[in-house]
């Protein structure tokens, strides 16, 4: 999945991060780590970047949540300052 800048957004399901590639495949970069706390991915299954392509959307399957961060550029590590899912239940914190 593509953000508004051409950055792909990859999974990297056993190693719980995101990669980030450019438009021509070439590495840009890693984020985020393995883990159960809010920021971390454990078995992230897939990722998706809003239609303004801003903001990626990770469907976090080991931690049985979807986590929401900003693409590239904005400080792809950081949460999106709007969560649309901050009032549904999450599993707690380990």
């Amino acid at each position: 999945t593509a953000d508004r800048r051409g950055f792909l957004y990859l999974t990297d399901h056993n190693g719980g991060g995101l990669v980030r590639l450019d438009r021509n495949g070439n590495f840009r970069g890693r984020a985020l780590t393995l883990g159960w706390k809010p920021g971390q991915l454990y078995y992230p299954e897939q990722a998706a970047v809003t239609d303004a392509g801003d903001v990626v959307v990770v469907a976090d399957r080991g931690n049985s949540r979807v986590q929401i961060f900003r693409a590239a550029g904005s400080d792809a590590e950081a949460p999106a300052a709007e969560d649309p899912l901050k009032d549904r239940p999450r599993p707690a914190d380990e």
